[in-house]
């Protein structure tokens, strides 16, 4: 199993500590490593770039965990930080936006994400599912040598089909503890619940299931589905909301 063997090679190159941001192509990878390592999942990349110094000078190996459109998030804290103070940092990146993406947003940083790295003097490799033995040489070498480096994690090795981008998924009701209560309804369940309030009104709707979720309960011209950009669609409701428009945003 890839996903095992990758997780060897970590711990006998002595990676210790996970940070990460989730991504589909590599949720077999994340479950693996969350059991193997200590394990924390971080809301925005930059965190992760604080969180990972603050391990390293505290004896830990750390890596990063993250998506490619993602790695765009965190430059100016990875020059300013990590470079800055030449410290050592692993990042395995799951490789977006190429090898028959067929998410839009995610093509333009993926594409030339390798072109990026070399222009910040980053030293990455590329994951093929087999090289094994390089990836050992590689992130020993990153340590060794006090340097970041880059692991690309090419999306087809898993062997795994994404989801369509807005194919109905399916849910399965969960009962979650909050304050003593517990969750009667689904996000779905909402949605389909408010689905006349949203009718005509402007929404913004937070990237994943969010947005295929809306698209299934009420598709109409004045939605607005987020493909990228993580984090963003208050920010983006309040640019609407800005102009004395009513807005409605879905977000997570």
């Amino acid at each position: 199993m890839i996903e095992e063997e990758f997780s060897k090679i970590l711990r006998k190159t002595g990676v210790d500590f996970i940070l990460n941001l989730p991504c589909e192509k590599i949720k077999s990878l994340i479950s693996v490593l969350s059991k193997n390592f200590d394990f924390l999942t971080i809301s925005r990349e930059e965190e992760g770039i604080g969180i990972s110094a603050g391990l390293y000078m505290a004896g830990k190996r750390p890596a990063m965990l993250i998506q490619s459109s993602g790695f765009g998030n965190c430059i100016n804290a990875l020059m300013s930080l990590t470079k800055c103070y030449n410290l050592p940092l692993l990042m395995i990146i799951s490789w977006r936006g190429v090898f028959g993406e067929r998410i839009e947003a995610q093509k333009p940083l993926g594409i030339r994400l390798p072109k990026l790295l070399d222009v910040l003097d980053i030293n990455y490799l590329i994951f093929n599912g087999n090289n094994f033995d390089d990836i050992e040489n590689f992130i020993s070498e990153i340590f060794e040598r006090e340097e970041i480096g880059a692991i690309l994690l090419k999306p087809d090795i898993w062997k795994k089909e994404e989801d369509l981008l807005f194919e109905r998924p399916k849910i399965k009701k969960k009962n979650v503890v909050v304050e003593e209560k517990k969750a009667e309804l689904t996000r779905y369940e909402i949605l389909k619940e408010i689905k006349d309030i949203l009718e005509g009104r402007i929404v913004v709707s937070n990237l994943g299931f969010p947005s295929r979720e809306l698209y299934s309960v009420l598709d109409q011209p004045t939605n607005f589905y987020m493909l990228g950009s993580m984090g963003l669609a208050s920010s983006i409701a309040l640019g609407i909301a800005l102009t004395g428009k009513e807005v409605v945003a879905i977000d997570g």
